[in-house]
């Protein structure tokens, strides 16, 4: 039974509850908007059935899209694959969606100092509440969960956790905007809450934690367009933030983030970039004094906005096009290396060279999870035995050509070897980006927030996606037979 499908009397219960909730939103759209509900709904539904249906050769995969993919990830929640930490979806959103979360923050803020004392009361309750859980002593302690040693909390830990997340819930219901604003901004909340409470976290699921903030996002931009008396604007040549928005943000990078020499070329390299600075905040004063402050602060948040899709756009391309098949990545949780498909490659060569073509002889140790993606690559070959080479009564047979060896069962697999094999070649089965944000801690977070060499590490990883640490892998050897000729067979 496919974990997360329903079993037995659960089909009924499944059943129930999917009709009644379509029924339940089919009536609310019918009386809210029914045009534009059934438009959307339409839409939506024919993109589901046609995704999930793989176009219609897997029929079932509507069903299991709608109730066994949510039953599935609710199960791993206990198993908690990855193993993250709690902050595992702040790092990520920095790398890749700094864009929606920096401006959705931004509108929370703004409304916040509309909306009086009360959203700060809830501020200082949430930091109260994050002080006390980072007093490791107090909030937690060692204990034995599922076989493993990790921290439990204690109920000290667990009222701080509750007063952080019903603070931070609570703050769209204080603020003082329009209803679409607070539910947009307690969308955002509530799900990044959710997901950082989930037992699973894995990189793909940025895209849940994200959607909300970028929505909200897209709307903040939208209202502060809408704001602004452009024809106004232009008039009074508003238009120079799109030079001085830019050279600003790159001076203040240069005396933050650069090494600028020592004695007078230091002196002489400060006080240029502090003129520099001191000029474009005159020349935002004068502005202010031009289209009103609201005005020139929407204006720079603009072009600060598309400075910043600037850097998304290149964070995407990197991901996708740069190191698409290497995870120097965090979006890539762990990655078959390019190794395998060159090896293939070769396997098809080799088959071609013998003349056996799809019933060549292949033996491939499945250890650690081994036989993935040899199943794919291999699908048209007949005769490839998969087979765990830790037990001991397995051995490579006299008949195979080809051996593909886990290198955890290299060393005990060599001596079985039959004769006439070469010697291995290594290569890397899988890799995985180095997770030392793992080890980090409070007290480590603080001290690399005021040290400035320190910094250097994660601007090149955010710019540059440097690693100070090697990609994490396991190796296999490939082993090929004598009995392969060196000319293809007719």
């Amino acid at each position: 039974m496919p974990t997360g499908s329903p079993n037995g009397a659960g089909w009924p219960i499944a059943i129930g509850i999917s009709a009644a909730l379509l029924a339940a939103s089919l009536l609310l759209g019918w009386y809210w908007k029914r045009r534009v509900f059934l438009g959307a709904w339409a839409i939506f539904t024919a993109v589901f059935i046609m995704l999930f249906a793989s176009f219609g050769s897997n029929p079932g995969g509507v069903g299991s899209g709608s109730w066994q993919s949510l039953g599935y990830w609710l199960a791993q929640q206990d198993v908690a694959r990855g193993n993250q930490p709690w902050y595992y979806y702040f790092t990520l959103s920095a790398i890749y969606e700094f864009l929606p979360f920096a401006f959705g923050g931004a509108a929370a803020i703004y409304y916040g100092f509309k909306s009086g004392f009360r959203p700060w009361v809830l501020i200082l309750l949430i930091a109260a509440g994050m002080a006390i859980l980072a007093n490791g002593d107090l909030s937690f302690e060692r204990g034995i969960v599922q076989g493993t040693e990790q921290d439990i909390s204690t109920i000290v830990g667990k009222l701080a956790l509750l007063v952080v997340y019903g603070s931070a819930i609570a703050i769209p219901f204080v603020l003082r905007t329009s209803k679409i604003n607070r539910f947009l901004i307690f969308w955002t909340i509530g799900t990044f809450i959710a997901y950082t409470q989930a037992g699973e976290k894995m990189p793909w699921l940025l895209v849940n934690v994200s959607l909300p903030a970028i929505i909200l996002a897209a709307k903040t931009l939208n209202d502060v367009v809408m704001s602004i008396n452009w024809s106004n604007a232009i008039r009074r040549r508003a238009a120079f933030a799109l030079v001085g928005v830019p050279i600003f943000y790159l001076l203040l990078w240069k005396i933050v983030f650069h090494d600028l020499g020592t004695g007078g070329r230091q002196f002489a390299s400060t006080w240029a970039i502090l003129a520099g600075l001191g000029l474009l905040l005159l020349g935002l004063q004068v502005l202010f004094s031009r289209i009103g402050r609201s005005q020139a602060l929407g204006i720079v948040g603009l072009v600060t906005a598309v400075l910043l899709f600037g850097l998304t756009f290149r964070a995407g391309w990197i991901a996708s096009y740069q190191n698409g098949d290497v995870p120097r990545e965090m979006l890539v949780y762990t990655q078959t290396s390019p190794d395998l498909h060159r090896l293939a490659d070769e396997i098809e060569q080799t088959a071609r060279l013998t003349g056996d073509r799809s019933k060549i002889k292949i033996a491939i140790d499945i250890r650690d999870a081994f036989s993935w993606p040899w199943q794919w690559y291999l699908r048209r070959y007949t005769q490839v035995a998969f087979a765990d080479h830790q037990e001991d009564e397995v051995e490579v047979g006299d008949d195979r050509l080809i051996a593909v060896i886990n290198a955890n069962n290299n060393v005990k697999t060599v001596t079985k070897l039959p004769d006439g094999f070469s010697d291995g070649r290594r290569l890397v089965h899988r890799w995985w980006f180095p997770e030392l944000y793992r080890e980090l801690t409070p007290e480590t977070f603080f001290e690399t927030l005021i040290d400035r060499n320190r910094w250097k590490g994660s601007i090149d990883y955010f710019l540059y996606r440097k690693l100070s640490n090697p990609l994490g892998t396991i190796d296999s050897f490939v082993y090929y037979s004598d009995q392969i000729p060196l000319m293809p067979a007719k």
